[in-house]
């Protein structure tokens, strides 16, 4: 049988547990920012170091830190207008997309093929977790992604390590996480929900 190439966009692995922690904002609850900052960093090379990072958080999380407001940077739709930001502020040509949900794999195929990583929320934590989908293996059905939390066992249901992970993630189970998060936001949302950027 013959398969198509694989699609592999580089990306720097962040692993979130090395980020500054925060006197109300560990570094367990800075999975959003971290990814946020992997998919910048295709980018912007400044945002693959973890004093980007740093800055994100201090910057957005203002209000939060000094206990006035609530996080900002717990929905994805939030995190659309982080990359806008740093899109605009580094005077790149490219716009951001936010899908709230609906997608499926050829969705995802067709905006790899297009150079854009896809930042996602999965539901392998009790509040909900984001990851970087940054490739496809067609030979194995898996998803090629960055977790900045570790490797989650999808038959455990548990994740292993929080060393940040790179490698593969099975379609067919990732899917479920993907659907399960989608779900969490309305009962009539279905399929990925997923924040990317593209040319304006």
């Amino acid at each position: 049988m013959k398969y198509k190439k694989n699609i592999n966009i580089k990306i720097k692995l962040n692993s979130q547990m090395d980020n500054v922690v925060f006197k109300n904002l560990n570094s367990s609850a800075q999975c959003g920012y971290t990814s946020c900052a992997m998919l910048l960093s295709i980018l912007i090379p400044e945002a693959k170091k973890d004093n980007f990072i740093f800055e994100m958080i201090s910057t957005f999380e203002k209000s939060f830190l000094d206990g006035k407001d609530r996080r900002f940077g717990t929905s994805l739709a939030n995190y659309q207008k982080i990359v806008d930001y740093y899109l605009k502020k580094f005077n790149l040509n490219l716009k951001s997309n936010f899908v709230s949900n609906g997608y499926k794999l050829e969705n995802v195929i067709s905006i790899l093929e297009s150079g854009s990583a896809l930042m996602v929320p999965v539901m392998t934590t009790k509040f909900g977790h984001f990851i970087i989908i940054n490739g496809y293996n067609f030979k194995k059905n898996s998803y090629i992604v960055k977790d900045p939390f570790g490797k989650f066992d999808f038959v455990k249901k548990v994740y292993l390590d929080t060393n940040g992970f790179q490698g593969l993630y099975q379609g067919n189970e990732l899917d479920i996480y993907m659907e399960k998060s989608s779900k969490t936001v309305s009962p009539k949302f279905f399929g990925i929900r997923c924040l990317y950027f593209e040319k304006t």
